[in-house]
């Protein structure tokens, strides 16, 4: 997926989804939880590094190309 939209309007409420960021070559660089329109990650490289949620437009503001899988 390339878009919040996209995301957005495959998530069914309430179910977590895992996320995971790929480069344009595919290796993944990034995971994180999705769940009810908010993404939850933890970040280490940058200011404020901690675990932090947003929605999913700001989470794929600067993201290429995310894998979503649907959990139990």
């Amino acid at each position: 997926m390339t878009s919040a939209d996209e995301m957005g309007a495959l998530a069914k409420a309430g179910a977590p989804y895992a996320l995971e960021v790929a480069k344009n070559s595919g290796s993944i660089t990034h995971m994180a939880l999705l769940r009810d329109g908010v993404v939850w990650e933890c970040t280490t490289k940058q200011a404020g590094s901690a675990c932090i949620r947003r929605p999913i437009a700001e989470f794929m503001r600067n993201k290429g190309r995310v894998f979503m899988f649907r959990g139990p």
